[in-house]
């Protein structure tokens, strides 16, 4: 049997909630906390980079330096694109928190002998999400990790599911169990390949 989980909101949640929160906090970082136009300024350019990138993608998914590439804040501060992207990473790993429900899981697969593949529709590099994996106890030797800003395929197509099944050389969809929160890229999408989904129900609290 093969098992696999998707990672943000399953695997790991972050501690801010929603990932407009992280952004509110960058900029509390880069611009300060008592100019709240500056504040929701910095949100929407980010947000807006971000959707810029993905009209103009070449494949069917972005990284973060492609998202930084249309990003401009030089109106709102003096701190340059590399350093804030660099806050932004660094944040992305503080903020991160094990799901000790999805972990126990993780542990019994472990235990049973079975690896664990890490499946992520995620703009940051996988090496940010490797060491989150491993700094919260879900990694294991032997494990796999893709991530569609690595490979340029993305879960809600499916592209990404088909990838993993060529490259590892699985006999059949069906000896697959994945497990993820988005009802689209976690579920209807893997069903329809014959993957034996699974939806996790758990929910943050948005403040």
């Amino acid at each position: 049997m093969t098992y696999s989980f998707d990672i943000f909101d399953t695997c790991l949640f972050r501690v801010c909630g929603s990932q407009e929160n992280l952004f509110k906090i960058l900029a509390f970082c880069i611009v300060g906390c008592n100019n709240h136009t500056k504040v929701m300024d910095f949100v929407q350019l980010r947000e807006r980079a971000e959707k810029t990138a993905r009209q103009r993608a070449l494949s069917e998914e972005i990284t973060l330096d492609d998202i930084y590439n249309y990003c401009d804040f030089s109106d709102i501060t003096e701190f340059d694109n590399n350093f804030i992207k660099n806050k932004e990473l660094e944040l992305h790993s503080q903020l991160l928190v094990v799901n000790n429900y999805i972990k126990k899981r993780i542990d019994k697969i472990h235990g049973n002998g079975n690896e664990v593949l890490f499946i992520s529709d995620m703009y940051l590099p996988e090496s940010v999400i490797k060491k989150a994996l491993i700094d919260n106890g879900l990694w294991k030797e032997g494990d796999s990790l893709f991530v569609s800003s690595s490979i340029g395929r993305q879960k809600r197509t499916g592209n990404l599911y088909r990838y993993v099944y060529e490259t590892l050389k699985l006999k059949s969809y069906k000896g697959w169990v994945h497990t993820g929160d988005n009802i689209e890229a976690d579920v209807f999408i893997p069903r329809k390949l014959g993957i034996k989904s699974k939806k996790y129900e758990g929910q943050y609290t948005y403040f």
